[in-house]
């Protein structure tokens, strides 16, 4: 058991000096001697304290009876040498605004709430920082169980440094709420958070480094008559309240009625490298997402304790799987061992991910063992996603076996053959993460980089990565960004006077073809929802729809049978792509671009030439159990384009035939994917060699309408079309990969292709009054992985 030490402070807290009876109003300065309540701060504080044989307990100091320490404050700033720098003792601090503690030497608490009816409330942004043995960031020591000696609502950052100095101390009886919380502590002995009684909830983010191999992130040790000890995410008992913790280091709980309660919302990582229950201790770690992770370390232990794990809502369990676990060693030992006064349950099946660091030669397999107990194993073990953790090897699946006389969950782990090429390790692939898509099929797949490097959950160092990976990172297709960019400039042109002529013939622009010149205005609204299904080999396709919207604005001007002009065009939309197993990915797309064309018109003959650029920004990002992913991708646009048509009257019904040649190159610029690394870096994690596509398309069209006049000088014709849209040349743009910490490690992999044949149908509604001219369409494409509905509309003006 860990000794506590309040530290010298506590017997000049029996000796208490008289302070004044009335309230005392300290506004801005700096001050050289304590500050006692009652007082009412405002303004910029700054306290320089310094300690000697006369030191008082506190630089700031709430006692009873003599009063409060209240206020609002612009900045509070504590410099305390050889004592506290906030105490409270039987009486209440609450302050508002940014609090900066500093103190050193041994036993100067940063802030201390002390004796029943003690409470310290400070809104935040609180920094705290010791530099002292026995010297706590924050300490509540014994405040009653019917009070909150201590709520920090604002973020807190607290460090500390020195033996057995903790980041947050609970002695005694009490409450403590924490909101945003991030704990370091460097020195010997020196727990994340140390409870010995009360209660501690954290009610926000909480981000916990311990530096000392034998100190713990959170250690709850409370023993009569300081039983019932919780740390807990919980406001109320049975209600959860998920947050992102992300805790790095052991975890112990000892003690009848002492209890760890978590609800690990997504994005959480509990990498506790030991856990212990001991004692009638018990730790109750529920999972809400299904980025939400525990990795166990070799050696957790479950004796007289109690460990219960609920994954119903998501999560992933990180097992070490390393030579001394492997079942054939004499002295094998299992990642989590249940002793006969243990219990553990197991509810929900989600993954359970190995993290393998063993000899095993290539094409060796090897059963290893990953928890024994000399209880029963929970049921609901064997049935969890079993997940390999690695690229270089293939996890075959969970089995309960007899080991020493004891039930043991075991797995089957085969080393895959190091020497293949990138492509061919697709089954270590489709092993780390449900679903995962093929590197090597026909393209589709994952829209992202589904960056699978397990080995990043162990803190290695991205050199370390680089060595044990041998030069096989788990990659599948980005984005179909290219593809959405073909499709998304196709519909701009549809919306331009010599898109107009694909569908609709002569007369089809804004002014009738006159011996005199005038200019033509105009603005059209645009918005496609498209679904494509990007198919997989031997899986179901994944799923990919985005919504785009925009506005064209266009101007030209007409010199009898010839018209020049040209347009802009902007908008933007989302999306995404999931194969319902992974994460979907998402995507913000933006785009620009700028048109020219053309256009000749006699008679009932028409012709037209179009250029065209678009360029769209797509910023991907996806949230996957193993890393957060993201990118921004830039993909260029250019096409030219020719329509010739010719108009026929059929009876009252008007007939026109049109057929186009059209080619456009695409240039998706190079990028970089980046990742957030579990120790909060930020990597370069892959680069993206840029890609270019040259497509040919021969559309064949025909439109049938109907003029009618309904009065008022208007000019009204609706009209039906059906297109034929055949596509040559590269329709499968392939993505060259490097690593970007070594280039030599690189891969092809194949991208989402474009289907060869499109049907295209549609209405519209053509209406003119005088110089004013609206158009109305709606239309329909449709090959055989994709499906796009399209809606425009046109208002103009002739001068």
């Amino acid at each position: 058991m860990k000794r506590y030490h309040l530290g010298g402070a506590l017997a000049a807290f029996l000796c208490i000096l008289p302070v004044a009876a009335g309230a005392t109003d300290i506004g801005s300065g700096d001050y050289t001697r304590p500050i006692n309540g009652p007082a009412e701060l405002t303004g910029d504080i700054t306290l320089n304290i310094s300690g000697g044989s006369d030191a008082p307990l506190a630089a700031l100091h709430a006692q009873a009876p003599s009063g409060a320490v209240t206020g609002s404050v612009r900045r509070l700033t504590i410099r305390a040498d050889g004592t506290a720098a906030m105490v409270a003792s039987r009486e209440s601090i609450r302050l508002s605004g940014p609090v900066d503690i500093s103190t050193t030497g041994t036993g100067a608490n940063g802030i201390w709430a002390y004796g029943p009816g003690a409470s310290i409330t400070l809104g935040g942004p609180v920094a705290v920082g010791t530099a002292g043995d026995f010297s706590h960031a924050v300490f509540v020591y014994d405040t009653g169980d019917s009070d909150v000696g201590l709520d920090i609502r604002g973020p807190l950052m607290a460090t500390t440094q020195g033996t057995r100095a903790y980041g947050i101390y609970m002695f005694g009886g009490g409450e403590a709420r924490l909101g945003e919380t991030h704990i370091l502590t460097r020195g010997a002995g020196s727990d994340g958070i140390y409870a010995l009684g009360g209660t501690l909830t954290l009610n926000g983010p909480t981000t916990i480094r311990v530096t000392d191999p034998g100190a713990y992130a959170l250690h709850i040790q409370g023993q009569a008559p300081y039983t019932g000890t919780v740390i807990t995410t919980r406001l109320q008992p049975g209600t959860p309240n998920p947050q992102r913790l992300d805790i790095e280091g052991p975890i112990r709980v000892y003690g009848s009625g002492n209890r760890l309660e978590l609800d690990l919302a997504a994005g959480s990582h509990l990498n506790s490298s030991l856990l212990e229950a001991d004692n009638a201790g018990v730790v109750n770690l529920n999972f809400y997402g299904h980025d939400a992770q525990w990795t166990t370390g070799l050696g957790s232990v479950i004796r007289n304790g109690e460990l219960n794990l609920d994954f119903t809502g998501g999560g992933v369990w990180n097992l070490p799987v390393t030579d001394a676990t492997r079942a054939a060693s004499p002295s094998s030992i299992p990642a989590l061992r249940i002793q006969s006064g243990g219990q553990f349950t197991v509810r929900g099946t989600d993954s359970l991910r190995l993290l393998p660091v063993t000899s095993l030669a290539a094409n060796q397999s090897g059963t290893y063992l990953l928890i024994q107990s000399e209880n029963a194993l929970p049921a609901d073990l064997e049935n969890m996603h079993l997940l390999s953790g690695s690229l270089l090897y293939r996890a075959d699946g969970l089995t309960v076996a007899t080991v020493d006389g004891l039930p043991t969950l075991e797995a089957l782990l085969t080393r895959l053959p190091t020497a293949q090429a990138l492509p061919d390790v697709e089954p270590g692939i489709n092993d780390l993460l449900p679903d995962t898509p093929d590197v090597s099929d026909d393209g589709g797949g994952n829209p992202f980089l589904a960056l699978a490097l397990a080995q990043h959950l162990n803190g290695l160092s991205l050199d370390e990565i680089t060595s044990a990976l041998e030069g096989a990172p788990a990659l599948a297709r980005v984005m179909p960004a290219s593809s959405l960019s073909h499709n998304l400039e196709t519909r701009i042109r549809q919306t331009s006077p010599v898109g107009g002529l694909r569908g609709r013939g002569p007369e089809r622009k804004f002014t009738v073809p006159s011996a005199t010149s005038s200019y033509d205005i105009w603005m059209s609204p645009l918005y496609l929802h498209e679904q494509e299904s990007l198919p997989r080999s031997g899986k179901a396709p994944a799923r990919y729809k985005a919504d785009l919207g925009g506005i064209l604005l266009g101007a030209g001007r007409n010199f009898g049978s010839w018209s020049l002009g040209g347009g802009l065009s902007v908008g933007g939309g989302t999306g995404s792509t999931s194969d319902g197993a992974l994460p979907p990915t998402t995507g913000r797309i933006d785009y620009a671009g700028g048109l020219l064309y053309g256009l000749w018109q006699h008679e009932t003959w028409s012709l037209g030439l179009e250029f065209n650029f678009l360029r769209t920004w797509n910023k991907l990002r996806q949230q996957n159990p193993v890393i957060p992913l993201r990118a921004r991708v830039t993909v260029d646009g250019l096409t030219l384009e020719t329509v010739a048509a010719r108009r026929f009257a059929w009876g009252d019904w008007l007939v026109t035939p049109n057929v186009g040649l059209e080619y456009s190159h695409f240039i998706q610029r190079s990028y970089m994917v980046r990742g957030a690394l579990n120790n909060g870096r930020d990597m370069d994690l892959f680069y993206n060699e840029p890609v270019r596509q040259g497509l040919w398309r021969t559309p064949v069209g025909l439109t049938l309408g109907r003029r009618w006049t309904p009065g008022d000088r208007w000019l009204v014709e609706p009209e039906l079309y059906v297109r034929y849209i055949p596509v040559l040349g590269k329709t499968r743009a392939d993505q060259r990969v490097r690593r970007a910490d070594a280039p030599a490690i690189r891969a092809t992999l194949a991208g989402a292709s474009l289907d060869r044949h499109t049907l295209e149908t549609g209405v519209g509604l053509d209406a003119r009054h005088g110089p004013l001219r609206l158009t109305l369409s709606y239309n329909w494409q449709h090959s055989v992985h994709r499906n796009a509905h399209f809606v425009s509309g046109t208002l103009g003006r002739t001068f």
